[in-house]
């Protein structure tokens, strides 16, 4: 079984970190241009001449914009583990719900086959049987 869990909220860290990439400020720029735009060569002319209030805009977007790259990491890590980690959970669901492995059902079903076949008598397979179980 997937762990539901994880991917659901994979994908609303996914959503957060998109919404964020494509949020527009009041100038009508995304936090990831105002990024580029301080990170040329004539933006980081402009921090160096300009006030303090530019170098301050500047850092603020680089910190909002690795923030949003962060959420979009995490959801896809969270989306990977959540199908990944189902695997794991199967086995251990199957052996916890039945109080056996795979094996032991496998082991089961071949005696019965061979039984069938008439490979053992009646007494070998109710022998065998009791051993397995």
């Amino acid at each position: 079984m997937v762990r539901w869990g994880l991917i659901i909220a994979g994908i609303i860290i996914l959503n957060v970190g998109s919404v964020g990439y494509f949020w527009q400020t009041d100038r009508g720029y995304s936090f990831p241009q105002i990024n580029e735009i301080c990170n040329s060569d004539l933006g980081k002319l402009a921090q160096w001449w300009g006030e303090q209030d530019i170098r301050e805009n500047c850092n603020f977007a680089q910190m909002v914009t690795i923030t949003i790259f962060g959420f979009v990491i995490l959801g896809i890590a969270l989306i990977i583990a959540g199908a990944v980690v189902s695997g794991e959970r199967k086995e251990s669901e199957s052996i916890r719900i039945t109080g056996k492995d795979e094996e032991d059902n496998d082991s089961l079903e071949i005696l019965k086959k061979r039984y069938a076949k008439g490979e053992i008598s009646k007494e070998e397979f109710d022998k065998m049987k009791e051993d397995l179980v």
